[in-house]
């Protein structure tokens, strides 16, 4: 993606590859959304410019994957013309005048000056400004951290950037992963990837590349979705902005999610801020375009990521008890309660067919797994839950968890219920981790990662709220003492800017190269696969017990030979534990063999030289078709943690043959016998 020390020079170099990426992809996640809303317009709420953009954001990532599904029921195959056909649907729909005076070109043009009005004459042009500023200025410097990498990080990626391709093979949801895996069902939830797929059809941008594209773009979107978050719950604009700050310059995450390669959880996340201001529209004042608003984000959600579904449903729940004991009005709980069983019913509905989809893998059966009492993983202690790995940033900062109980005060002074949701919803993800504490099932099923990260929303929130409240006693100062109305405002203009540059600057570096399989030297060695190896070549590659020894997982570039080489290798993605294989003990294969291959159980974590040249494991390797063996430029984890084929022992073995020896890259040929 080219490099440069400035980010500025660098972002105007990078306009040239993808020039239309800067206009498309924007359009892409504004007009189906306001479309969305044009049709089910929230009325409930007052949300002001800003936040309806915000809402539409959200609105458009959440549509992306109900459409999949539906083109899927329906026959319709996805390509650049259906994309280009969807948008400029959606700024029909945008641009439709009211009542019938369609034929009418005043009316058009009456409509398109009241979007204009709605949108750029804003309500506080200050809010505004430094909202398109943090923006602006968190996007360049997420796009600049990537610039170095050519694929995705950590396992993760690889599944992910391959699904992405897969749906864009098939254009739209498949069920066959061949040519690159022996796998016949799927049924991951496919948010993210399918955002990466429009993005890829949109604009022509590989889809290796656009994971990383699109996953930097998502990681911005999560700053005016903050803004959005306070919002609904009612707090002011100002408090809107200092949240979208932190969670674009002060806070790691979700920044630092591109050294993990999980945007999954990220876009789940997004969605998960649209599931709530769907709900609380709807609890606010429910009618039936509240409620058919709610539901789609629902079923988005359930598409998108199901394990932050029980996040989203958690927030929900917490506002909603809330609202109830705040009120104190039966006869509105009763009410609201039918709503939320219909709307419910409506997101079971729209989802449904993917939902019956789930039955063809395992992910339902290895659900039930943690809840079954006699079969239960190892309940983590606390220890186990602040462990982290070296270069793991901290889930918040104390000073913002200090500035978030300074707000959770100011809430109960002023007896101010939504801003309670919040820690309500921190608690219960807490719980999520560790339900034992309280008898509940469901042990181990949500890691510590995925549940606390999400902290980055709720903590940001509550100090934001205080930060807003010392702000509005500055203002009634500074007017009351008759100083100069300029002088607040450019403080904290000053204060915005300082906290930008001072997040930038580390920010740009937020990517930790230690979580890297695939180097450029690696793309050079993939390069020479294609032209120096028989098609049907097959590689033995790195790889070390996962999941407790369930599975394994590939620890360099070799895991991404079937994409990015075009060639077999003897260890598929990490879903051939969860999808329907060909054939069906293919599980069972590969997890017996790499048992034999490293000479102990994969449920012995200690890690292995794994010694390729004995009898026995050639014999296995032969019967499993491997012709090379390949030895990554970069693994992670590293040889002090996982398996690693121990290459100085095929250099001197007659039965392999050194053929590729470049940067850190080893490949062997397998000689016949």
């Amino acid at each position: 993606m080219g490099g440069s020390s400035s980010i500025a020079a660098w972002l105007m170099g990078g306009l040239s590859f993808f020039p239309w990426s800067w206009v498309l992809i924007p359009l892409l996640y504004t007009l189906p959304g306001l479309a969305l809303l044009r049709i089910l317009q929230p009325r409930g709420l007052q949300l002001g410019s800003l936040a309806t953009l915000g809402l539409g954001l959200v609105g458009s990532i959440a549509l992306i994957p109900l459409l999949l599904l539906l083109s899927q029921i329906v026959g319709l195959r996805w390509n650049s013309l259906t994309v280009a056909s969807y948008l400029l649907l959606s700024l029909l729909i945008l641009l439709w005048p009211a009542g019938r005076a369609v034929r009418s070109w005043p009316a058009w043009r009456e409509r398109a000056a009241t979007l204009r009005r709605q949108f750029w004459m804003v309500e506080d042009r200050t809010v505004a400004g430094a909202m398109v500023l943090i923006t602006i200025a968190a996007l360049m410097v997420r796009l600049y951290a990537v610039r170095d990498l050519v694929t995705g990080q950590l396992g993760d990626a690889y599944h992910h950037t391959l699904i992405a391709q897969l749906i864009v093979d098939h254009g739209g949801l498949f069920t066959s992963w061949q040519p690159y895996a022996p796998l016949s069902s799927f049924t991951y939830h496919f948010g993210f990837h399918a955002q990466v797929a429009m993005v890829h059809w949109l604009t022509g941008i590989p889809v290796v590349q656009s994971v990383l594209i699109t996953g930097q773009i998502l990681n911005t979107a999560a700053i005016p979705l903050a803004f959005l978050l306070v919002i609904v719950l009612r707090a002011s604009p100002w408090a809107g902005v200092w949240a979208a700050l932190m969670v674009a310059f002060v806070s790691a995450l979700p920044a630092f999610y591109v050294s993990w390669g999980r945007y999954t959880q990220l876009t789940g996340q997004l969605v998960l801020v649209g599931v709530v201001a769907a709900w609380i529209n709807l609890a606010e004042q429910p009618d039936w375009r509240a409620a058919a608003l709610a539901a789609l984000m629902t079923a988005a959600m359930l598409l998108t990521h199901y394990l932050v579904t029980v996040s989203a449903a958690l927030f929900v729940f917490s506002y909603l008890v809330a609202q109830l004991l705040a009120e104190r009005a039966p006869g509105r709980a009763f009410q609201r309660i039918g709503w939320a069983v219909a709307t419910c019913l409506v997101a079971l509905l729209l989802a449904a067919p993917w939902l019956l989809n789930l039955l063809n893998g395992y992910l339902a059966r290895i659900a039930q797994f943690y809840f079954t009492p006699s079969q239960a993983p190892i309940q983590p202690t606390l220890l186990d839950l602040t462990a982290a790995t070296p270069g793991t940033p901290p889930f918040t900062r104390g000073y913002m968890l200090l500035g978030a109980l300074v707000g959770l005060g100011v809430a109960a002074w002023r007896r101010d219920w939504r801003m309670g949701v919040p820690l309500a919803w921190s608690l219960g993800l807490t719980l999520l981790v560790v339900p034992y504490v309280v008898g509940l099932p469901g042990s181990g099923m949500i890691d510590s990662l995925t549940a606390l990260s999400a902290l980055y929303l709720p903590i940001p929130t509550l100090f934001g709220y205080a930060i807003a409240t010392c702000q509005t006693w500055l203002t009634r100062q500074v007017q009351q003492r008759g100083l100069p109305a300029n002088v607040l405002p450019g403080g904290i203009l000053l204060m915005i800017l300082l906290i930008i540059v001072w997040g930038g600057s580390w920010q740009a570096q937020i990517v930790d190269l230690r979580y890297r399989l695939v180097t450029a030297a690696d793309l050079r060695a993939m390069a020479w696969i294609r032209q120096a190896t028989p098609t049907d070549a097959r590689f033995a590659v790195n790889g070390f017990p996962a999941y407790s020894g369930t599975l394994v997982a590939g620890t360099d570039a070799g895991w991404w030979i079937p994409l990015l080489a075009h060639r077999q290798s003897i260890l598929p993605p990490i879903t051939f534990g969860s999808e329907i294989a060909d054939p069906p003990i293919l599980y069972w294969e590969i997890v017996n063999r790499w048992a034999l291959i490293r000479e102990r159980p994969l449920s012995d974590a200690r890690p292995v030289r794994i010694n390729l040249t004995l009898p026995a494991t050639l014999e296995a390797l032969r019967a499993a078709g491997v012709t090379h063996v390949y030895s990554g430029a970069q693994a992670f984890p590293g040889p002090e943690v996982a398996d690693w084929i121990d290459t100085a022992l095929l250099r001197a073995s007659p039965d392999f043959e050194l053929v590729y020896a470049q940067e850190g890259v080893e490949i062997f040929a397998l000689r016949t016998p």
